[in-house]
């Protein structure tokens, strides 16, 4: 973070000089290339991850699972995506570094669930559900903090775009997904969930590398912290 000191320098008993007012690089933009690329990202992962929380508990009754069990299958996939996230946000504290690509690999395992559950059958259904719930739905908190750190001069933006990005795809994704299956049947539907989801982590990587070349992003050469994201 760049500081600018406004005032003279002011004396604390028992402690060091400290600027009387400082600044945070007020003129700072995000570098918006690669920020608008990684929200494209995040908008395809959530078209894909929203779609399969709406309609695991309709696929697994279309294979013949009670209404019943259905519902207890999504409420521990939920309670699995509760877990996995606050491990998530643990795991990337200790680790400090390298977040958004952790996020993205987070995707793409997602996207691999997806197209398990394109299986029409329940022995499919479990290991893809429980997979796309946990690790493939782990990621939102951990995509925040990677952007944040790597256009950290402008919080507001950065997050406003994201979660722009989010809910976004949160709008879409269920529609989508519902006109899918009315036109080509569950099956198509989960692939393309799946082609979307891994297009989504495909772009999340290419743009943590815009955010690394790009000139005007937290990651110029003033930035010692550049590869934390």
């Amino acid at each position: 973070v760049h500081v600018r000191s406004k005032l003279p320098l002011h004396a604390v008993p028992g402690s060091r000089l400290i600027p009387a007012e400082v600044t945070l690089n007020d003129g700072a933009r995000p570098p918006m290339p690669p920020l608008l690329i990684a929200v494209a990202g995040i908008c395809l992962a959530c078209i894909a991850a929203t779609a399969m929380s709406a309609f695991t508990t309709t696929w697994a009754v279309e294979l013949g699972m009670s209404e019943h069990r259905a519902a207890t299958a999504a409420g521990v996939g939920s309670l699995l995506s509760v877990v996995a996230r606050v491990a998530t946000g643990v795991l990337a504290d200790r680790r400090g570094r390298a977040h958004l690509p952790a996020a993205a690999i987070q995707v793409a395992v997602g996207a691999v669930a997806l197209a398990v559950l394109s299986v029409p059958h329940l022995a499919a259904f479990w290991p893809g559900m429980l997979v796309a719930f946990s690790i493939g739905w782990a990621w939102p908190g951990l995509l925040i903090l990677a952007m944040m750190r790597l256009a950290r001069d402008s919080p507001g933006t950065v997050s406003g775009l994201v979660q722009g990005g989010m809910f976004l795809g949160g709008a879409l994704g269920p529609s989508l997904f519902g006109a899918t299956v009315a036109a080509a049947g569950f099956t198509v539907a989960w692939l393309a969930a799946a082609a979307v989801m891994a297009a989504g982590a495909a772009l999340l990587l290419v743009a943590r590398r815009a955010f690394l070349r790009h000139p005007d992003g937290a990651t110029a050469p003033t930035a010692a912290a550049s590869p934390a994201a």
